[in-house]
């Protein structure tokens, strides 16, 4: 068949009635496309294929257009759809399973520059919703996938050596982790995770929004991480962590932690967040940040979380509201300066030497007057080490 145009399932006998298995027609139309060739795959708007084994997009450049249909597998399957392919683009679709079939992922990629458009899926229960093993230069946007409503239980994304890929301007939530990176190796080439840009993403009650065993640079901007059970974002391998502009908030009673990373992760930086806790949570840290050259700058932390702890690196800029304690001084390796903590009830000469970074037991070196409560603002003047800190509102 020549592929001037949209091939569709049903000029191969598919019904996409929700009944028939359309199975072979829909590889048909796909296998109608010359390998190392090019063309364009389309279903039919509001229909149902069901699906007896995963479908295969292998050795060619396909647009596959699902107008808003949905893939419904009715067997037991490794994966929906199983793609080796580069420069591939799969949109407007989305993805079930029969109550109890059962399939380690939705969809598995590997190649070159593929992108994944408008995909959806809810309370379907994958391992991992998106397999992906040395996928480079690929995006996924318009992601909006729920996968386990009453356990949050398996992973939207796991990526294993995968390097430059983008996700953006999606929702996704109720999983363990959001995005998961693993410590797999390229088999040939050694290379791990790298370059992992997460943008504009909502992810919500995650047991961990974002958690890499290993990566090496990973960037989160403008995003909101919400009832998070165990830790917004986690790195234990690599280095290169940026967040900024984003929203980290715990769903949990205890030992919650926003953004930590071990000793063998170096260089994270935390700039202009706000980090907060459930009411009801007891023990949560914003920071567990242990590699070297860390930098915590310009963040709001909220509620009454705890600051946590910085090690070898800076904490500057950072504001703690609502009786929570600041970062903990990590040393001579640590350099603290221009935070304020405030008791949004009382505000004390403690909070003016936490303002300035120093020690609690601290007094020399410290010049101000004791604070002034005028019509809902404390007037504080400091100065010292070249700093002020005048008129802030509670």
């Amino acid at each position: 068949m020549a592929n001037t145009g949209a091939v569709y399932p049903e000029h191969f006998g598919a019904l996409g009635d929700g009944i028939t298995d359309d199975s072979l027609a829909l590889q048909a139309a796909i296998d109608s496309i010359a390998n190392a060739g090019s063309g364009y795959v389309s279903l039919k708007g509001g229909k149902v294929y069901n699906l007896s084994k995963p479908i295969h997009i292998i050795n060619k450049s396909i647009l596959f257009d699902g107008a808003n249909a949905t893939l419904n597998l009715t067997a037991d399957a490794a994966s929906i759809l199983n793609i080796n392919s580069s420069k591939c683009e799969i949109r407007n679709l989305s993805f079930v399973k029969q109550k109890n079939v059962k399939a380690t992922t939705a969809i598995f990629v590997t190649g070159l520059e593929n992108v994944f458009n408008n995909i959806s899926s809810r309370d379907q229960k994958f391992e991992n919703f998106f397999l992906a093993q040395n996928l480079k230069e690929s995006h996924f946007r318009n992601i909006r996938v729920d996968l386990d409503i009453a356990n949050h239980t398996g992973n939207i994304f796991k990526l294993e050596h995968c390097v430059n890929n983008t996700f953006s301007d999606s929702m996704i939530g109720y999983c363990n982790k959001a995005f998961y990176g693993s410590s797999s190796a390229h088999p040939t080439f050694g290379y791990k995770n790298e370059g992992v840009l997460i943008a504009n993403v909502i992810v919500v009650y995650a047991a961990a929004a974002c958690n890499f065993d290993f990566v090496t640079f990973l960037s989160i901007t403008n995003s909101i991480f919400d009832f998070c059970l165990t830790y917004g974002v986690y790195c234990s391998n690599g280095q290169d962590l940026k967040i900024a502009n984003t929203w980290i908030a715990s769903d949990t009673a205890n030992n919650f932690l926003a953004v930590g990373t071990t000793p063998n992760f170096d260089d994270a930086a935390v700039m202009n967040c706000t980090l907060t806790k459930t009411i009801n949570s007891t023990t949560a840290n914003a920071f567990g940040l242990s590699g070297t050259n860390s930098k915590v700058i310009g963040n709001v932390v909220k509620n009454g979380m705890d600051g946590g702890a910085v090690t070898r690196g800076a904490v500057i800029g950072n504001s703690y509201v609502g009786n929570g304690s600041p970062i903990a001084f990590g040393g001579l390796q640590t350099f603290i300066e221009g935070n304020l903590t405030v008791n949004t009830i009382t505000v004390t000469n403690e909070t003016l030497l936490k303002a300035k970074g120093l020690a609690e037991n601290a007094t020399a070196g410290l010049h101000g007057t004791v604070p002034l409560k005028v019509a809902g603002f404390i007037i504080v003047n400091i100065a010292g080490n070249d700093q002020k800190i005048p008129y802030f509102n509670l």
